[in-house]
């Protein structure tokens, strides 16, 4: 699973349009599919990808713009709500600075 996050996480760094542009077969559109995924990972009780999902949000953030305007608010909600059943500092620190970088977008607009 880890493998497969950072391959989606450049594919969202290289050309995140594509991505956004992008829809499945049952007319879900890429941005849709990747949040599913972000969401079933918060989820998981293995922390162990917390360092790749983190990745994969920042760059969700910086790329894809307003894009993920109408689903911020519960994305920020479920990260919010993971930190605070962090078993690992690690996960909690990669929340903390996919946070922190959301609060730092939003400022600069």
């Amino acid at each position: 699973m880890q493998n497969g996050v950072v391959c989606l996480t450049l594919v969202i760094r290289k050309d995140c349009n594509q991505l956004l542009s992008w829809s499945d077969a049952n007319g879900q559109s890429g941005l849709d599919n990747v949040l599913k995924l972000v969401a079933k990972l918060l989820q998981n009780e293995d922390e162990s990808g917390g360092l790749v999902i983190g990745d994969l949000i920042i760059h969700l953030l910086r790329r894809a713009g307003e894009s993920v305007l109408p689903v911020l608010p519960e994305l920020l909600q479920a990260m919010v709500g993971r930190m605070t059943s962090a078993k690992t500092a690690t996960f909690l620190q990669v929340c903390m600075v996919a946070l922190s970088n959301y609060s730092t977008l939003s400022l600069m607009n």
